[in-house]
Parts: structure tokens; C-alpha cells; sequence
């Protein structure tokens, strides 16, 4: 999808389409059986009953239309930002009406019909939160819009003003949107993290062996760590199966290998089998991608810009005492931009296609960081003269 506004079904969405007409068709054949044992089917009970069937059909079109669209918007968060829920009921809203108007309930049971009143444009699907931030969504259909019921023989026939659908969505949307854009706002907590656990190691260094090592591969650890830390805080789980994939989580692994053998990627592998979340609240699995391509260290301090390894020597007025300082900036530079996903664990309910069979998958929300290269800057003074050395 590279342009803005509305994309037309794809491939999983148009055998959605499939389905949900098969679904339509069985109830309507089911309601055909069932009508012609009864003996006097005149009432008009029986016709309202009829018509709460049509209703229950088009609230699953509803569900599914929304579910398409959450799907979708959920999949490329970051390229909608705020304009999200406004997206996602453009899409539903074409979705549903779409399937609403390809409805023909006389191929199946002559005594249905839907009467849609004809407009360019259908009254917009609105979407709201509930309490527990699933979502709740309302669609009007066409103005003027009736259900028109009969009885076999033609005696009994009834003619419902039908405009207005409501249905609620077992997807907690509003809670991942919220959690990815506290997630975005507190980012800078990362590097302030990272800072900490550099300076810590560092001082430790001087302390134990009165010189400070800069290690790539430690200052990678660091500043992984420090992204964990921050998923953890804000989602209540991080990507713990990205580091530490051998020792937590056996059983999703041994699933996740058989995935693997399919040459199906990592992130396929957690949009198809999120890995449980570390903390039963909120019940939100992650996944990140983000890859180290370089570790820069820089020298601040005068002896290192003059490309020596000792640190500064500051002296302290008249006393003849010295200090040693020594300050470096540490670059890091990812390989493209990172991606942060999460997954709504505790609600599997999208109905998705996979390997030629639907399975239900928890909503996922994915952003792409516009940020490639994070730096910090770590400064250090001892009574003692110590190096810097570089590995």
C-alpha cells in the first residue's frame, strides 16, 4: 500500500467476502428447512423472527468488515498516526456496504428481500471505545433502507424501516493504540536507560581495574537491554524471545521451528503465534526489529581529541593536585528504521488466512520508528590517571 486513502479488497479480504456470503447463505437455507416443517407459517411472529435473522446477518458483516479494516490500519499504524480511526472507518464503512449490496437472500428464500435505498455514498461506520477498550461500532445503512418479509402462500407480509446496525468488536484497539503512543512519547527513556547502564559499567571498571574498556558488543548489549526495559515498563512484556529465545519459552519455540521450516519470517512467526506476555496485564505480546549496524565511540576530553588514550589531567588550583577526566560520546546506528509491534494476546478473534485455512489471530499494531542513530554522552572523573581503550 504506498497511497493514502482506501485500498481495495486483497486477497484475504476478498475470501473473507466468500465467507461471510457462504455464512449468509447457510442461515438463509437453514431458515428455508426450518419454515417448511411448520405447518401454518403465516404469523407474524414468524416474519419478525425472519427478520432478526437478516438483522444478526448483517451485524456479522459488520464484525467482519471491521475486524478487515482494523487489520489493515493495525498493520501500518505509523503511516496514519492520528488520521487511524478515521482510516479505519473509511475502510469498513466500503467493506460494508460492499457486502451489504452484493446481499441476495431470493436465490435462497424467496420470502426475503432487502430493499436498499440507493446512495453514491453510504452513511460512514462510526467506531468508539467501550470501558475495556474493545471497540464498538455503529453502521447506518441507506435512508429509506427495509426489510421485506412474506409468508409462503403470500397472506402475511410485512415491510420493515431497517437503518441502523451496531455490533461490538472483541479487538482491543484503543488500548494498543494507547500503549504504543505512550511507547513513542517516553521513548527517550531508552536512551536515558542506556546512559545509566554505560556510566554503571564504565565506573565499575575504573574502580575494579583503573582503566575503562569500550566493548561494541557490551554497548550493544546495553543499549538492547534498554529497549526491553522500556517495552517491559510500558507493555508489560518485551521481545524477550529475540535475546533469550533458548531459555524462556521452550514450548513456543519448538512451535515456532516448525513455522521456521516454512521459511516464514520472524514477525510472521509472532503475528501467527505471539509468544505469551511476561505480565498477565495488559495482556499485550511485542515484537521488535531493529538491527545494530554500528557502535561509535568519540572522544570529548582534550587528551582524546589529541588521539591520546590517557584521560585529561585537570590540575586543581594552586595545591598541586590533578584530576582525570575523561568524557566520550557513543553513537549508535541501525540498519533501517526500527519497527515496534505489539499484539493484542488475550483476544485471538481475526479471522485470517494462513496455509489455505482461516485461523484467528490477536490484532497487531505496528509502528516504524522514524529514528536510525541514538547517542548518549558519558563523562567520568577519578583522583587517579586511567586509559581508555577501544575493542
Amino acid at each position: 500500500m504506498k497511497e493514502r486513502g482506501f485500498i481495495p479488497f486483497s486477497a484475504a479480504g476478498a475470501i473473507i467476502v466468500v465467507v461471510i456470503a457462504a455464512m449468509v447463505a447457510s442461515v438463509a437455507l437453514s431458515t428455508h428447512q426450518r419454515s417448511k416443517n411448520i405447518a401454518a407459517d403465516t404469523s407474524v411472529s414468524s416474519l419478525a423472527t425472519m427478520a432478526a435473522e437478516v438483522h444478526g446477518n448483517l451485524q456479522l458483516i459488520l464484525k467482519q468488515s471491521v475486524y478487515q479494516a482494523l487489520w489493515e490500519v493495525g498493520k501500518e499504524a505509523s503511516r496514519y498516526h492520528e488520521n487511524g480511526l478515521a482510516e479505519i472507518e473509511l475502510r469498513a464503512t466500503k467493506y460494508f456496504s460492499a457486502l451489504v449490496s452484493a446481499l441476495d437472500y431470493r436465490k435462497h428464500d424467496a420470502r426475503i428481500s432487502l430493499d436498499l435505498h440507493e446512495e453514491e455514498r453510504w452513511p460512514p461506520i462510526k467506531i468508539s471505545a467501550t470501558g475495556n477498550d474493545l471497540v464498538l461500532a455503529q453502521a447506518s445503512l441507506p435512508e429509506g433502507s427495509r426489510i421485506k418479509l412474506s409468508s409462503w402462500d403470500g397472506s402475511v407480509s410485512l415491510a420493515i424501516p431497517f437503518e441502523n446496525v451496531k455490533v461490538l468488536v472483541d479487538s482491543r484497539y484503543f488500548l494498543l493504540s494507547r500503549k504504543m503512543d505512550e511507547f513513542i512519547e517516553k521513548r527517550g527513556n531508552i536512551v536515558l536507560t542506556w546512559t545509566t547502564l554505560e556510566y554503571s559499567r564504565a565506573l565499575s571498571s575504573l574502580i575494579l581495574t583503573g582503566r575503562v574498556e569500550l566493548n561494541r558488543a557490551r554497548t550493544r548489549a546495553t543499549f538492547e537491554a534498554a529497549w526491553a526495559l522500556h517495552e517491559l515498563s510500558v507493555f508489560g512484556s518485551s521481545d524477550y524471545l529475540a535475546v533469550g529465545g533458548d531459555k524462556i519459552g521452550s514450548n513456543w519455540w519448538e512451535k515456532a521451528g516448525k513455522m521456521s521450516e516454512n521459511s516464514v519470517n520472524r514477525e510472521k512467526i509472532y503475528e501467527l503465534l505471539p509468544p505469551p506476555p511476561l505480565k498477565n496485564f495488559p495482556g499485550i505480546s511485542v515484537y521488535h526489529e531493529f538491527k545494530v549496524k554500528d557502535v561509535i565511540y568519540r572522544r570529548q576530553d582534550p587528551a582524546g581529541l589529541l588521539g591520546l588514550p590517557t584521560a585529561t589531567p585537570i590540575p586543581i588550583g594552586s595545591s598541586g593536585a590533578t584530576i582525570w577526566w575523561g568524557q566520550w560520546e557513543i553513537i549508535i546506528e541501525t540498519e533501517g528504521n526500527p519497527i515496534e509491534e505489539i499484539f493484542d494476546f488475550d483476544n485471538p478473534t481475526i479471522p485470517r488466512l494462513h496455509d489455505g485455512f482461516f485461523v484467528h489471530l490477536p490484532l497487531a499494531y505496528r509502528w516504524e520508528l522514524s529514528e536510525k542513530r541514538y547517542n548518549t554522552i558519558i563523562s567520568l572523573v577519578s583522583p587517579k590517571p586511567f586509559a581508555m581503550f577501544v575493542r
